[in-house]
């Protein structure tokens, strides 16, 4: 989990670092989690993998800015799709995410990669070293 989710996003970063820097408008965006902040029992590996990548987001962004890279993350609460998949077709763990999310529902594929797009562009020119939490609220309590 570590090699994968912290050691892989240092490594994709080190090599980008270089494409980055020559473009003069480098953006760098990593997908985190909202377990990163708000962990479930059993996944400690997780959430400390993604608290990592939220530490590493924000390092690299005050180590780049200087080279006009801009470094955010993308913390996805739960979605109909790919991991949240699992949360959303069981009926126990759909009523658990939803009762705490305050949108009361899980998030569109859409939704999040507005955010992505938002990060990735040019309307993020002073923006870095940011989490933008992407959970229709489950984040908050």
């Amino acid at each position: 989990m570590l090699a994968t989710n912290l050691t892989g996003g240092f490594v994709t970063a080190r090599a980008a670092y270089p494409h980055l820097a020559r473009s003069g408008r480098g953006r760098l965006v990593f997908t985190t989690s909202v377990m990163a902040a708000t962990p479930r029992r059993g996944l400690s590996a997780y959430a400390a993998s993604k608290a990592g990548l939220e530490g590493l987001t924000r390092a690299l962004a005050a180590d780049w800015a200087g080279d006009g890279i801009l470094v955010n993350a993308v913390a996805p609460g739960f979605f109909d799709t790919g991991l949240g998949a699992a949360f959303h077709t069981s009926q126990r763990l759909h009523e658990q995410v939803v009762g705490r999310t305050p949108v009361a529902r899980f998030g569109r594929a859409d939704e999040l990669a507005a955010a992505f797009v938002f990060l990735a562009g040019d309307a993020c020119g002073y923006l870095t070293g940011q989490v933008l939490a992407v959970d229709g609220g489950y984040g908050l309590g």
